[in-house]
């Protein structure tokens, strides 16, 4: 039995979401992007991808991850681990967005809460 690829929306497609497109492997991922308007990526060219600018709640919906790559949004980030990478450190401290560290126990209340247990 034959498994879809999963489905990833991106949420811009400016600089960050174009090179994130060129990290999938064409046929594992079915990436698509949402933008604020299709005809200007148009001409700059799709990288093999869909693009949309309408009916956003539906995409999300038919999505298995979201990402947002739009430009100058602020970002909460609770995976504090990808700051230990330099290269992603600088990339987000240049991008005109806030970064927002959430602590470790947000993680810890997910996973409660995702095993049925109360969180006292």
């Amino acid at each position: 039995m034959a498994t879809s690829a999963p489905k990833v929306l991106l949420l811009g497609l400016g600089a960050i979401g174009r090179q994130l497109v060129t990290l999938f492997d064409e046929g594992e991922f079915e990436v698509k992007a949402f933008v604020s308007t299709v005809s200007p990526h148009i001409v700059h060219g799709t990288l093999g991808i869909e693009l949309y600018d309408d009916q956003l709640p539906k995409f999300i919906a038919d999505s298995g991850s979201v990402v947002e790559v739009a430009h100058g949004k602020d970002l909460i980030l609770t995976s504090v681990g990808a700051l230990a990478e330099q290269a992603v450190r600088q990339a987000l401290l240049v991008g005109s967005g806030k970064v927002h560290v959430t602590s470790g126990a947000i993680g810890g209340f997910d996973l409660f809460l995702r095993s049925g247990r109360p969180v006292q």
